[in-house]
C-alpha cells in the first residue's frame, strides 16, 4: 500500500503478486482472504492498464467467493472504467444486495446517469445521504466528492474536510479540501492543497483531474495541462 500511494506501481503490483501467489497456495488461508488478495490484484492490474487481466482475476475469486460484494463492486467499478455502465448497474445492484456500501450506491447513480436513468439516480442519491448520515466516524470522503461534483452543500463540505484533515491529513484528505476550495471559487487557495494531493505521486488519475482543473480555474494553463495529461495517461491505464 505504501508503494501504491508514493507512486511505485510496479513495486506494489510485484509485491501484491507474490503476496496473492501465497495465499492462494497455503492451507491456512481462508477463501475470503484468497479473494480478498486477488481483488487488490486485479484493482492494481488495473490502474497498470491491464483490465482483461483484471477482470479474469476477480471472475476467479468470484467463483470461488460467489456471494462476495467487494468483489462485486470491484467487477462494477470494472465495468464503470471500461465505459460499461448498464453491466456496471448490474453488478453493483447485487453488490449492494448484500451489503449497503455508500461508494457502490454513489457508483450506480452515475451509472445510472451514464444511462439516462434520472430517477433511479436520485434514489441512489438519496440512499448514498441516509447511509452516509448513518455511519459514525469521520465523514464519508465518497460522499463528499459526490456532492461537490454536483455543487451541493459546498460550505459544509469545505467545513468538514477541514476539520478532518487535521486529524487524517493523507493526500485524499487534501484532495476533498482542494477540490471543496475550488468548489467554493477558491482555486488559488486549492492550488498548494492540490499540491499535498499529490506530494506523494499517487498513481490515481482522479487527483490529477482535479489538480487540472484547479490549475486551470487559478489561471495556470502550462501546470493544467501537465497535470490533465497525467490523468489522461494514468486514465488509459485504467
Amino acid at each position: 500500500r505504501y508503494a501504491e500511494l508514493t507512486g511505485d506501481l510496479p513495486g506494489a503490483r510485484r509485491l501484491l503478486r507474490d503476496a496473492r501467489d501465497e495465499a492462494i497456495t497455503r492451507s491456512d488461508v481462508t477463501a475470503e482472504q484468497r479473494a480478498w488478495f486477488r481483488m487488490r490484484y486485479a484493482e492494481m492490474e488495473l490502474r497498470a492498464g491491464r483490465p482483461r487481466t483484471a477482470r479474469e482475476e476477480l471472475e476467479t475469486a468470484l467463483a470461488e467467493r460467489a456471494d462476495d460484494p467487494r468483489l462485486l463492486a470491484a467487477l462494477a467499478r470494472l465495468a464503470i472504467a471500461q465505459g460499461e455502465p448498464r453491466e456496471a448497474i448490474q453488478w453493483g445492484e447485487r453488490s449492494i444486495g448484500i451489503v449497503l456500501d455508500p461508494a457502490v450506491l454513489g457508483l450506480l447513480a452515475d451509472a445510472s446517469r451514464a444511462v439516462r436513468d434520472t430517477a433511479k439516480a436520485a434514489e441512489y442519491d438519496a440512499a448514498m445521504a441516509m447511509a452516509v448520515a448513518g455511519q459514525p466516524g469521520a465523514f464519508h470522503r465518497a460522499w463528499s466528492l459526490h456532492l461537490l461534483d454536483r455543487n451541493l452543500d459546498v460550505p459544509d463540505v469545505l467545513v468538514r474536510a477541514q476539520n478532518e484533515l487535521r486529524e487524517r491529513p493523507d493526500v485524499y484528505g487534501w484532495d476533498v479540501y482542494a477540490w471543496a476550495l475550488h468548489k467554493s471559487g477558491r482555486s488559488r487557495e486549492a492550488l498548494e492543497a492540490s499540491a499535498h494531493a499529490l506530494a506523494q505521486r499517487t498513481v490515481d488519475p482522479l487527483l490529477y483531474q482535479h489538480a487540472a482543473a484547479i490549475a486551470e480555474a487559478a489561471g495556470r494553463e502550462s501546470l493544467a495541462r501537465s497535470y490533465a495529461l497525467r490523468a489522461k495517461h494514468l486514465g488509459g491505464a485504467s
